[in-house]
């Protein structure tokens, strides 16, 4: 986070694809980030870790 306040103006906050908060009843237990690739790339890539989870947990 520091680092972030110092790229980013004014201390902001730049959020961006790649992370899906995990749930189970609704209630959110952790979440799945992935990076390296591009944001279309690691956003696919969590949506279908997210998928599986939620299959295994069904």
């Amino acid at each position: 986070m520091i680092q972030t306040k110092r790229l980013l103006p004014k201390g902001g906050i730049y959020s961006f694809g790649g992370g899906i908060p995990l749930k189970v009843d609704g209630n959110i237990i952790g979440a799945i980030g992935v990076s390296g690739g591009t944001v279309k790339q690691d956003q696919a890539i969590c949506e279908i870790a997210v998928d599986m989870f939620t299959r295994e947990c069904d």
